[in-house]
């Protein structure tokens, strides 16, 4: 929203009045007689006036422009070189001698607009399963491009598949924002919904409509450029014939002159041999320079969807094809391979689910231009290489950036969070608070963003959307002290102050917030815009999970910030200065939760009055020994800014825990880059001799950093990859590059430790650097400042000396857009400030816990961490002559953010520029479009292309080979192709295999080159490839869909049996059902079973089962004593099989004791037989028998003794073990008995 007191419009209001009173008495006094048709006129490239000098109304489009039409860069050297200057004493401006040539030629308008033809379909629907029709009917009011409100009917299917819509999609069935015409030949123009309704619900049982789609649909199922093959399927007419083409002139006559009205269709003559062509327009002949003019292309082209398609590649032309698209509600037009132009500007987000669901899973050359187009190319292409992605929006401010950023997030969230770890809801509240804390809004527009921001998407292997994070850089923290004229503050101020609670305005004391800091806001459209954003702002942070303590903290800090501004400090040194109102003071104290006193030494001193660690202010520096130290206000101001800075970094953190970036396993990502646009517009406005400061140089130099990517994206690498590939191929790098402005602005010194002093101060140096030199020089001034720029930078063509003290000329987008500078206060803003270090320390002083944490250090996450070191890292420290570490940084800071974001982008899997572009320059009121809202302003988008280069980097993507790969991949990918009697079995390597691929395909050799380590490839070619390979794979996918169709019906045919069994059941029941319900049982029954409830609740009833549950109980005491006594039984047994083995053991034994006895016995018997005649051996032979028999006979003994024992304890075991067997069968009696009690109870 724009935000403006009403006092200061009115004013900017009456100024215009007389400045375009004025400007017509001077038109009036120069005006000249009209050129006829038979005088020769000689055009120049540089004859064209600047914008403080055309200022006349025009049929078509507005005629302000800052530069010539032919080559601006051109213009701005010459006119810095040339000495037809002429200064303006009045307003201080700088305008250049006028060329007058064409300016009263008639008929030299812009050529008239092709109108769309979209084909309308008649669709008969019929009534589906569920009863309706499987359509939705939208009624809104839809703005067309004058901003007039129309009703629109809008029939939406409510179910779309993926991908590209089918013929049968097409011709029998509603299509994704289908415009209703018609309802059983009824126009619905003037219908209303609940008319709409009653004609659906009457129909019976088909309706018919008339439906138109919308022209970018119709561009997606164009079928002379997507390859369908059936007929009738055509959405888009053939284009009717152009009224701008005269027939007199032939096709290879047909040329564009570019005029200050922008251009118009001429015919060539002839080429003379200086430069300078004969051509004939309007019917007068006149002699142009050759760089006037380009050549036309066929009328068939007016509205290509890629400009690289064009058969002439030039600047009018595609000025020329963004004209009509524009006008046929075509916003988007493909630049080649790697960029697309965007017209939307600050529109809505799309924000379509079914719209996506077209782009789902297709490639690129299967859709048209879209940013949907563009998000589903990185996110194929991230799949394919598994390499992450980045995207980068260009453009100036006020070009609708962040409005394509929630596209791209909205996309990517709708085809890749199936696993649900985060929704676009999420995604889009965490961008809206980022929004509200760092976007406010300007002259040139109502939302312009102050900071840079890389937003990832991160994904896991299988492609999930699983977390997001925001990394932010070089945010203008100074914004919230010092704005412009006519600029507002950052949106969650007014958000705070106009939409807060009647019980937070008392807690945070916001009546007592006033001027300067507080501007009341007068229009009651403003005032409802802060209410609607406080309202979304507290549904945001509810969102993402911050609790309502940071909430409030958060809230607290912001209302401290606007009673600081409030509070004011004295003119006095920052050492000596006080508060000069106290009482707003002490409420920012109260706030902080602080004391008064630490405040004021923070604030001040740059430390903390309880005698913590002071901060920088107590370094032993030039700064701090030279005389030029702050005042009061001065450091109260820094002091607020980098209070502001700590507060969005911290909001930040606590937004990338909400989005899930503790999580850190994945793979890849998808970063898109936003940044803030350039003032380059500001010259095309109502305010363009307003100066720029050092924020938008800043900004300023971070576009140039992105045009020159750019440039090396688009020139430089393809350029060494030919080169290393050993590939021929015609591209030049175009004579103008952005490395010159950059350079003039970041150059380093590299004779930073020469011995030779006059040779260190003669070096050339960037003006960041000599800026950041006199910001530590001691009595250095902006006088000094401005002089050392010119002692150092004069010899460039890109800077000058403006008109008035201390400003100079830059000349951006290579030399089209010469912004003016003012080095007020410069010196001031760069240098060092006492309470930089003491914010962080004040905070973690703070007694408020919620504060306290915000700002706490430890337990951040490794994302959170890593950028708070990048933060850390800016910081730079220099050594001062006595090696005393000196405090500065403020180019440091700069160059190291912006180089972070560059090389981030140079390392990154692939690249892809989003080419943001105004089609009307700003106006003064609201920041949006001035002019005809229904065509572009010719110059005005010239001058954007211009800028980027893009029609050279078009042109360098259709000459060269933009689409790359690996012989490997490509053999593995395309090898289907080849026919199976040219088998690749005797091929040497994969370069042959390839080499022989593409000739059995028949690809023309000029489209393609095989480099040393991969296949470079056209466009068209690829997806000519792409095309082959799918129809060539479509027999063995259809096959494959069969088996899966043959056993998903063979799974659903088992169902089907099933289901048709408990059919057959249920109507068995049925009939059961039937026979019974009129007998009288049944209904005794069916009467009986309602009373058993009332029944149950009788006292008999009652005790019944009060003893049911004490015999359960015993019958379950019972069980467990049956069951430890068949324990104790099984224990028995075991001893007892063990005593049978020990007894069987020992009659075995005795049993081999008996049997060696008898052995003995016989071997004494035959040795007495044997030796009878020896008495002597026989009586001591008998007496050794004896005693042996003696000793036998007492074993025996001992062991019949053991064995009688064994038999008693085996009888005694028996004897225990039947009466414990007979007391289980009692148990089992009684258990019998107490089953049987049960069973009768329950009867």
């Amino acid at each position: 929203m724009f935000l403006v007191r009403k006092k200061e419009k009115d004013d900017r209001k009456e100024e215009k009045k007389k400045k375009n009173t004025l400007l017509v008495a001077s038109l009036k006094d120069d005006a000249e007689p009209l050129v006829s048709s038979s005088v020769t006129v000689v055009l120049s490239a540089a004859n064209v006036q600047p914008a403080t000098e055309f200022h006349q109304a025009r049929p078509n489009e507005s005629e302000r422009t800052p530069q010539q039409f032919g080559t601006s860069e051109q213009w701005f050297r010459d006119a810095m070189s040339s000495h037809n200057k002429e200064t303006n004493s009045q307003n201080g401006s700088v305008t250049f001698q006028s060329f007058p040539v064409l300016k009263d030629l008639p008929k030299l308008s812009l050529p008239a607009l092709a109108p769309v033809q979209v084909n309308q379909r008649t669709l008969t629907l019929h009534r589906n399963v569920a009863g309706d029709f499987g359509f939705n009917v939208r009624r809104t009011q839809f703005p067309d491009f004058r901003g007039r409100l129309r009703a629109v009917v809008f029939a939406e299917p409510t179910e779309v598949r993926c991908g590209p819509p089918r013929p049968s999609d097409i011709r029998a069935g509603l299509l994704p924002g289908d415009q209703l015409v018609k309802m059983n030949g009824r126009s619905v123009e003037s219908l209303g919904r609940e008319e709409l309704l009653a004609i659906i619900q009457n129909s019976g049982d088909q309706v018919e409509l008339t439906v138109r789609a919308m022209p970018e649909l119709a561009e997606l199922c164009d079928r002379t450029q997507r390859g369908v093959r059936d007929t009738g399927d055509s959405l888009m007419l053939p284009p009717v014939s152009n009224t701008y083409l005269d027939e007199n002139i032939t096709e290879d006559e047909r040329y564009w002159l570019m005029h200050k009205n922008g251009y118009t269709m001429a015919r060539m003559i002839e080429t003379q041999s200086d430069g300078k062509v004969h051509v004939m327009v309007a019917g007068a002949e006149m002699v142009v320079d050759v760089t006037d003019v380009d050549k036309a292309n066929p009328s068939n082209m007016d509205r290509v969807e890629d400009l690289a398609r064009l058969r002439y590649i030039n600047e009018t032309s595609a000025v020329h094809v963004l004209r009509h698209r524009y006008g046929s509600g075509l916003l988007y037009t493909n630049a080649g391979a790697l960029s697309i132009i965007c017209t939307a500007n600050e529109q809505e987000p799309l924000l379509c689910n079914k719209l996506v669901a077209l782009f789902k899973g297709c490639r690129r050359q299967q859709m048209p231009p879209h940013i949907y187009a563009s998000a589903q190319q990185a996110y194929r292409k991230m799949q394919m290489s598994g390499r992450s992605q980045c995207l980068i929006l260009t453009g100036v401010t006020g070009s609708g950036k962040s409005t394509q950023l929630r596209n791209v997030c909205h996309y990517l969230c709708e085809i890749a969070g199936w696993t649900k770890s985060l929704s676009y809801g999420k995604i889009s509240a965490a961008l809206g608070v980022v929004e509200a804390f760092g976007n406010c809004a300007t002259r040139l527009s109502k939302n312009a963003t102050r900071f840079a921001q890389m937003f990832s998407l991160s994904f896991d292997a299988a492609a999930s959307l699983r977390f997001a994070s925001i990394r932010t850089f070089l945010l203008d923290s100074s914004h919230v002290v010092k704005q412009a004229n006519g600029e507002a503050n950052f949106h969650v101020f007014y958000y705070l102050l106009e939409g807060a609670e009647p019980e937070l305005v008392q807690s945070l004391r916001l009546d007592s917030i006033t001027k300067p800091f507080r501007s009341p806001l007068i229009r009651e459209e403003d005032k409802n815009a802060a209410l609607l954003g406080w309202s979304r702002l507290k549904e945001a942070l509810s969102t993402l999970g911050i609790s309502a303590a940071h909430a409030r903290a958060i809230f607290s800090l912001l209302a401290a910030i606007g009673h600081l501004c409030c509070a004011g400090a004295t003119q006095s040194p920052a050492q000596k200065a006080q508060f000069v109102r106290a009482s707003s003071a002490q409420h920012a104290a109260a706030l902080l939760s602080v004391g008064t006193d630490q405040l004021a030494s923070a604030v001040f001193r740059g430390k903390m009055s309880s005698g913590g660690q002071s901060g920088p202010g107590n370094v032993m520096n030039r700064f701090s020994l030279s005389n030029r130290g702050q005042n009061g206000q001065e450091a109260l101001e820094a002091f607020v800014a980098h209070l502001y800075n700590e507060l969005f970094y911290a909001v930040v953190a606590l937004l990338n825990r909400g989005l899930g970036a503790t999580n850190l396993a994945t793979t890849t990502s998808i970063t898109i880059i936003d940044f803030p646009g350039g003032n380059f517009n500001a010259a095309w406005s109502e305010e363009s001799q307003r100066t720029s400061g050092l924020a938008d140089l800043t900004y300023n130099y971070l576009n140039e950093r992105i045009a020159e990517l750019f440039y090396d994206t688009s020139f430089t690498e393809p350029i060494e990859l030919y080169d290393r590939e050993q590939v021929e191929v015609d591209i030049e790098k175009p004579t103008l590059c952005p490395h010159q402005i950059t350079r003039l602005i970041d150059q380093k010194q590299q004779l930073l430790n020469c011995v030779d002093i006059d040779l260190r101060s003669e070096e050339r140096r960037g003006l960041l650097h000599i800026l950041d030199e006199e910001a530590l020089f001691p009595g250095a001034t902006d006088d000094s400042f401005f002089e050392r720029i010119f002692v150092h930078l004069g010899e460039s063509r890109l800077i000058r000396r403006g008109c008035r003290p201390r400003e100079f000329v830059l000349g951006h987008c290579l030399g089209g857009s010469p912004t003016v500078y003012s080095v007020n206060g410069w010196v001031k803003a760069a240098q060092p400030n006492v309470s930089e270090g003491s914010v962080l320390t004040l905070l973690h002083s703070s007694r408020d816990a919620a504060i306290n944490e915000l700002f706490s250090p430890f337990g951040m996450t490794r994302s959170e961490s890593a950028t708070l070191n990048i933060r850390r890292a800016t910081q730079a420290a220099k050594l001062d002559a006595t090696g005393l570490p000196t405090a500065c940084g403020f180019f440091s800071n700069i160059s190291m953010q912006t180089e972070c974001i560059i090389s981030f982008a140079r390392h990154a899997g692939g690249v892809q520029f989003v080419h943001c572009m105004q089609p009307q320059p700003p106006s003064e009121d609201d920041g949006r479009s001035t002019g005809s809202e229904m065509l572009l302003d010719v110059p005005f988008v010239r001058s954007q292309l211009r800028s980027l280069l893009i029609i050279d980097a078009t042109r360098a993507s259709s000459r060269g080979y933009p689409e790359r790969l690996s012989f490997k991949d490509f053999r593995r990918r395309f090898q289907c192709l080849v026919k199976s009697s040219s088998s690749l079995d005797d091929v040497l390597d994969d370069r042959a295999a390839a080499g022989r691929i593409l000739e059995d395909t028949g690809v023309f050799p000029h489209t393609y080159r095989l480099g040393l380590s991969q296949v470079l490839l056209r466009s068209d070619v690829l997806a000519d490839l792409e095309n082959r390979r799918e129809l060539c794979l479509s027999g063995l996918i259809v096959s494959f869909q069969r088996a899966c169709r043959k056993h998903l019906s063979a799974k659903w045919l088992a169902r089907r049996r099933t289901l048709d069994s408990a059919i057959r059941c249920i109507q068995r029941s049925g009939k059961c059902y039937i026979k019974v319900r009129e007998w009288s049982w049944w209904r005794l029954y069916t009467k009986v079973t309602p009373l058993l409830a009332a029944a149950r609740s009788d006292e008999v009833y009652r005790e019944m089962e009060t003893r049911i549950r004490e015999l359960e109980a015993i019958n379950n005491e019972l069980r467990v004593s049956k069951s430890r006594v068949e324990g104790r039984v099984a224990e028995l047994e075991q001893m007892l099989s063990a005593e049978c083995s020990n007894t069987q053991s020992l009659g075995e034994a005795l049993e081999r004791e008996t049997e060696h006895r008898l052995q003995a016995q016989k071997q004494l018997i035959v040795m007495q037989q044997r030796h009878f005649d020896e008495p002597r051996l026989s009586s001591s032979s008998s007496s050794h028998l004896d005693n042996s028999m003696v000793l036998s006979d007492a074993k025996t003994t001992e062991l019949n003794k053991e064995l009688e024992t064994l038999r008693e304890s085996e009888a005694t075991q028996r004897t225990r073990a039947q009466k414990a067997i007979q007391r289980l069968r009692d148990v089992e009696g009684e258990l019998l008995d107490l089953k049987a009690r049960n069973e009768i109870l329950e009867v």
